[in-house]
């Protein structure tokens, strides 16, 4: 007897996976803002910029305007990331930005695939886009760019 197989497309299998990592991130970020009582803060804003302070500020600056303590140390100026949706019509240029900081889209001022400036707190875990520390990863990423989201200048 044939027995059925079903594959399913990479792409399908990526964004499900992606779905729920996401959700999974949300719903740890709500379980311990709740646990500290603030639940009408934005969790994801505040998660998100405590995460790019961490981060991301030593070189784009605490605001974002690109002028962090190493910005005058590095050959190729950090972007004022105040400025992605000024740069994009207005729109916040989400898809863009996600690829830098995970590292699908290699920048040479963040380092390489094997060792980004960030280690690999951003990078799926092995390549595994299935893996935990994947998910916990495009969460995280995701809270990021809420919070850049919040400082963007006017076009």
């Amino acid at each position: 007897m044939l027995e059925r197989v079903h594959l399913v497309p990479q792409s399908i299998r990526f964004w499900c996976q992606w779905v729920i990592g996401m959700a999974l991130g949300t719903a740890s970020v709500i379980a311990s803002a709740t646990d500290s009582g603030d639940a009408d803060v934005s969790i994801s804003v505040r998660t998100g910029g405590e995460l790019y302070r961490n981060y991301c500020a030593v070189c784009h600056g605490p605001g974002a305007a690109g002028d962090g303590p190493f910005s005058t140390l590095l050959r190729t100026p950090p972007t004022n990331l105040t400025q992605l949706a000024a740069r994009n019509g207005g729109i916040f240029p989400y898809w863009p930005a996600y690829e830098k900081i995970s590292g699908l889209e290699l920048l040479p001022a963040h380092g390489g695939r094997e060792m980004p400036i960030w280690g690999e707190v951003f990078a799926p875990a092995n390549g595994n886009e299935s893996s935990a520390p994947a998910s916990i990863a495009r969460g995280q990423i995701a809270e990021i760019l809420a919070w850049l989201r919040t400082r963007q200048s006017p076009p």
